[in-house]
């Protein structure tokens, strides 16, 4: 496997077992995975990501197209989750929902774990890993073609 889509793949790894982990302690109920909130999105966009990194040829680096594709699943999952938490953090004195389930919560009750910040960063990491990782011979042979 390519380093690339190795390391590509280990991010990837890193954003799905963070679903699982705490994202939200609340008073009263104790520590909430992102399952009870927009985790099952973030877990399909890193789903994505992984079968991305390990689809066609795995001696190459990724192509532009889908590297495009694997960056936008990225991010887009850390975007939903940092919105989630800046939700939380600018609503402070009024209720909110953390799910179907979990409304009626006051903002100030909740405070946020390890597992959501893993998720924003594993979401960040997806571009920036690509671009670390990639072939510089590869690289350059494409620059001046």
């Amino acid at each position: 496997m390519n380093r690339q889509r190795f390391a590509i793949f280990i991010v990837g790894i890193i954003g799905l077992v963070a679903t699982f982990l705490p994202w939200y302690y609340v008073e009263m109920v104790g520590n909430l995975t992102g399952v009870f909130s927009s985790g099952w999105f973030t877990f399909i966009m890193f789903l994505l990501v992984l079968f991305l990194a390990i689809r066609r040829d795995m001696g190459k680096d990724v192509s532009k197209g889908t590297l495009w594709l694997m960056s936008l699943c990225g991010i887009v999952a850390g975007i939903v989750v940092l919105w989630r938490i800046m939700d939380i953090d600018f609503s402070q004195d009024t209720m909110m929902s953390l799910s179907g389930r979990m409304s009626g919560i006051m903002a100030n009750e909740v405070s946020i774990r390890y597992g959501a910040w893993l998720v924003v960063i594993a979401g960040f990491c997806v571009p920036l890993t690509a671009i670390i990782f990639r072939n510089k011979r590869t690289a350059l042979n494409e620059r001046y073609d």
